[in-house]
């Protein structure tokens, strides 16, 4: 470090009165000493002087405000980066008299260590599944599993205290088994991955390492599957296989990349029939046997594409326009009309084509209406597992026909009540679709959306619900509790009721603002998208990502939070908690938002044995149960199964950083092509010694000190 080019500059405005005073001081001074009562001799006098002399420059700096520039220049030596493996795999012998990491400890000092003495400093880095902490100290034990790619992202969000490394040397045998693919993280590094490898190659096959598919996918409609191959010992042509329950639905011929190195692959996939899905896709080799456990598994829930919906008006009104305009204008909508009465306005469906329904809306029927013509279709409807869905006004309170299915427990109808009814949400349902017509909003904004719209005209109010009625929104002239939107199962399918009319305001007040009607048109989608699924299968679950694991293998866990039209909940505070089922404490984690719609979360080591799961989702004040499942953790570990040189990997890492792969038996040379000369910083020093402690520590220290001489020398 070195100082240059130093300048003093006067700040204070009246910096020349400050001078004058320094001169005047230095005189006085001068005057003063030449002469003293009793006389002192010139060594007794010098010191004195220069005490006052001192004192009086020191005022003169803070009354100036003087400030010290300089040029500051530093010269930082460059380092070369050493990232040693302390996993377990390091401690098989190869049948040489020395393990892998004792191997790996000469080459660092015989072959890095000396050889760039005096050129580079070495900075030495040791990681297992992490980077290790060197204030913690190295434990006698080595590591249960090997993650480079995390540990190469770790190094590259590290906080830098000085310049980046020339070069980073990887000293491992390239055992990854967890974890983010190595390569593309060291390409992210910014400077060269110089790779030694130590032991002796295996043979590990190709696998699939990653599989990515969405979680809810619709009917007759193709979705795309992506699968990561990493390569193996097998070699040229594959061919990547992607089937559901043994039928093949797409494949692909590729080229198996090198051992360690990843291919992505996109398969095409579409599937006909709703429900849950076990997408399987397999690696077949060039000879067209399958590679076992190669292959990786995806779940995915298939909703149906097109939903045929009948829409029957009893009479035509302002619902019935509102809500056809809606409805013509979703995607997954194929709209069917009837009016019953009106020629050209639809015919009424066949016994066969009811069969082909999947929802149907019946607007303001009567009770007569219901019983004598349409009750053997909605049971048939019902039958068959689709929704119904009525839209009831005053008309139904005329006549004394009980009411068909799904109103059948409706004995007696109290009143058809006009007036401003308020909708109010049930808080215990704000996570029922219906309910929460955005899935982001939160309860409050919930609220709002309901009790900030035009209020319902008119309201059927009836003595009793049928015993498993799901009341979902009130409604009263000043929050009152009549029912006003509520669903129940119907036989095999759902059914929705809304007892009040005049909900087309929504529609009408956002079209009077040139607005889009954004809450009619989700209250709707959500409806038909809520009547159609049946099936709840991991709509709330925790799942782990393999059913058998290998000691020191990390247990991922992931939460699938929906509501009940299968829309992510994102909101949600998701906790898992895993128990061992042969008794012992139970582990608690908490899950936070993953890639995609999921929540994730992971344990990293657990001891072998058979262990229980599920877990808890908080959304606002409600807690959901998610179900959960089971796994088994094998004695033997990561280390043990991946404990071979892996080349490929390493030489991908050299490759795509712009490094070299080397082995044990081999000088890193390329280390010595790389200019290591010092990097040299300048910058600019301040310090405005009129500010400085030090300044005025001199002055009262200067005036104190020759104040005692003067004391004790007696002088006047």
């Amino acid at each position: 470090m070195t100082f240059s080019l130093a300048t003093l500059t006067f700040t204070a405005s009246y910096w020349l009165w400050a001078i004058i005073v320094l001169v005047a001081a230095l005189g006085a001074i001068g005057l003063y000493y030449r002469r003293t009562m009793p006389p002192l001799r010139l060594p007794v006098k010098a010191p004195m002087v220069a005490l006052r002399v001192i004192a009086a420059l020191a005022l003169f700096l803070a009354l100036a405000d003087v400030l010290w520039s300089a040029i500051r220049v530093d010269k930082n030596p460059l380092a070369v980066w050493v990232l040693f493996d302390r996993s377990a795999s390091m401690s098989q012998q190869d049948g040489e008299k020395d393990d892998r990491y004792k191997r790996a400890s000469e080459y660092l000092q015989s072959r890095l260590t000396n050889h760039l003495q005096g050129r580079a400093r070495t900075v030495t880095n040791y990681f297992d599944s992490h980077l290790l902490d060197p204030k913690e100290g190295l434990s006698d034990s080595l590591g249960a599993s090997t993650a480079i790619g995390d540990v190469f992202d770790q190094l590259r969000r590290r906080p830098m205290e000085e310049n980046p490394p020339r070069a980073l040397v990887l000293l491992s045998d390239g055992a990854n088994n967890r974890g983010a693919d190595p390569a593309p993280a060291a390409a992210r590094l910014g400077y060269p991955v110089v790779a030694v490898g130590f032991g002796r190659p295996g043979a590990a096959e190709a696998q699939i390492a990653e599989l990515q598919a969405p979680d809810v996918v619709f009917t007759d409609k193709s979705f795309d599957v992506t699968a990561d191959v990493q390569g193996g010992v097998t070699a040229g042509a594959a061919t990547i296989r992607l089937s559901t329950q043994g039928h093949t639905l797409d494949q692909k011929a590729v080229t198996l990349a090198g051992p360690g190195q990843r291919l992505p692959v996109s398969l095409s996939a579409q599937l006909h029939e709703p429900g849950m899905h076990d997408l399987r896709v397999d690696i077949l080799g060039p000879d067209g046997q399958l590679i076992t456990a190669a292959g990786k598994t995806k779940f995915v829930q298939a909703m149906k594409g097109k939903l045929r919906v009948l829409l029957v008006g009893f009479q035509i009104d302002w619902e019935y326009s509102a809500l056809r305009r809606t409805l013509s204008k979703l995607d997954r909508v194929e709209l069917v009309e009837y009016i019953p009465g009106r020629s050209g306005l639809g015919v009424l469906p066949t016994s066969t084509e009811w069969q082909g329904l999947d929802i149907a809306i019946l607007l303001h029927p009567t009770r007569a209406q219901l019983q004598d013509v349409w009750a053997p279709h909605l049971e048939a409807l019902s039958q068959s597992g689709h929704g119904v869905v009525f839209l009831l006004d005053g008309r139904f309170a005329e006549g004394t026909q009980t009411p068909p299915t799904p109103l059948e427990f409706v004995h007696r109808i109290l009143s058809n009540i006009q007036g401003d009814y308020l909708p109010e949400p049930v808080a215990t349902r704000q996570n029922h679709p219906l309910v929460r017509l955005n899935p982001s909003n939160s309860w409050e904004e919930t609220r709002q959306q309901w009790t900030n719209r035009p209020p319902w005209s008119a309201i059927v109010r009836f003595d009793t619900l049928p015993p498993d009625a799901d009341v979902l929104v009130h409604a009263g002239l000043s929050g009152g509790d009549i029912p006003a939107v509520w669903t129940r199962p119907l036989r095999h399918g759902r059914a929705i009721v809304l007892t009040g009319s005049s909900m087309w305001r929504w529609a009408l007040e956002d079209a009077a603002q040139g607005q889009a009607p954004a809450e009619y048109t989700a209250f709707w989608s959500n409806a038909l998208r809520w009547l159609t699924l049946t099936d709840d299968a991991d709509r709330l679950a925790i799942r782990s990502d393999l059913d058998v694991y290998h000691a020191g293998e990390p247990i991922v866990l992931d939460g699938l939070v929906y509501d009940e039209a299968y829309r992510f909940i994102d909101r949600a505070e998701v906790t898992a908690r895993i128990w061992p089922e042969q008794g012992g404490d139970t582990v608690r984690l908490v899950l936070n938002p993953g890639a995609g719609d999921r929540f994730r979360g992971q344990v990293s080591a657990l001891p072998p044995g058979t262990y229980g799961y599920d877990g808890t989702a908080k959304v606002e004040a409600q807690d959901l149960k998610l179900s959960g499942g089971m796994f088994s953790i094998e004695p033997y570990g990561l280390e043990q199964r991946y404990s071979s040189l892996d080349e490929g990997t390493l030489r991908s890492i050299a490759d795509e950083s712009g490094g070299r792969y080397y082995t044990e038996a081999e000088a890193a040379s390329f280390l010595d092509s790389l200019d290591y000369t010092p990097i040299t910083h300048e910058r600019t020093v301040e310090v405005n010694l009129g500010n400085h402690w030090l300044v005025l520590s001199i002055f009262v220290a200067a005036l104190s000190l020759e104040w005692f001489i003067r004391r004790r020398k007696q002088l006047l």
